[in-house]
């Protein structure tokens, strides 16, 4: 099955499609849900947007489930907004079941885990216990998102009728230079970061495990994933080198001064 897919390849990750796509994480994608079949990892996600979510759990007989979940926002800790703010921030981005959720596929070691999460509320920090994400870097993520919004409020005014706005501008780097500046040391430390250091891990890891890259939980994870990986020469090799890739890709899109990346037209 893997020959077939690297002859053939097609999206398995949200972060494959689209213009600023990287197939690195379609290969990647393909290996996470290797390790579920061998039982080395107890659940992954594929988006309901990608079209053959379906087609791959059937190709390697793994038990799936649609989600019929709703989107619930995380508030990052020792949260500096007030109360009315952050509130209205939760009810602005939360999701209501029923009402335009995509159908995510779940993918799971057994019928028992995906019981468990496929529906309810969905955060950042249940998403990452289904997929078995280190603890640390969960809030580490976590604390990253809440803090585009506190930043957004910064700039236009920690106040409930400023969410609006606070929405639109939380990651419009060509708006603010320190937007940018927040999001740049994002893509370089802690993106480009993981990908040079565990390459086999689909989250973004935290500072303490960038910071002990041999012994931290992500380290151990990478480690033990990367053998299930060298099983299969090819696939390895192709997630090896793209992960090279996306780090220089990060590097080439974001070492660069605010002016710099404005006159480049932002993303290229």
């Amino acid at each position: 099955m893997v020959k077939q897919f690297l002859e053939k390849p097609y999206a398995l990750s949200a972060l494959g499609e689209g213009r600023y796509g990287e197939p690195y994480y379609n290969y990647l994608a393909l290996l996470h849900l290797i390790l579920v079949k061998r039982g080395g990892k107890q659940g992954f996600v594929v988006p309901g947007l990608i079209r053959n979510a379906l087609k791959i759990c059937k190709k390697l007989d793994l038990v799936f489930k649609k989600s019929d979940w709703y989107f619930v926002q995380s508030v990052g800790k020792d949260n500096p907004l007030s109360v009315e703010t952050t509130e209205e921030i939760k009810k602005m981005t939360s999701g209501v079941k029923g009402r335009g959720n995509t159908e995510d596929i779940l993918c799971g070691t057994d019928d028992k885990i995906l019981e468990r999460f496929y529906s309810g509320a969905i955060s950042n920090e249940r998403l990452g216990e289904f997929e078995q994400y280190p603890r640390c870097c969960i809030e580490y993520f976590t604390n990253n998102v809440w803090g585009d919004f506190v930043q957004a409020a910064e700039i236009v005014g920690d106040d409930p009728k400023n969410v609006g706005t606070i929405l639109n501008i939380q990651r419009a780097a060509d708006q603010d230079e320190r937007i940018f500046q927040r999001i740049k040391k994002i893509q370089l430390e802690d993106v480009a970061g993981t990908r040079i250091n565990f390459p086999y891990v689909f989250h973004q890891a935290c500072s303490n495990c960038l910071s002990d890259a041999k012994n931290s939980p992500s380290a151990k994870l990478n480690r033990e994933w990367s053998k299930v990986a060298q099983e299969f020469p090819e696939l390895n090799n192709l997630i090896v080198q793209g992960a090279r890739d996306e780090a220089e890709d990060k590097k080439r899109l974001w070492e660069k001064s605010w002016q710099e990346w404005i006159r480049d037209g932002c993303w290229g």
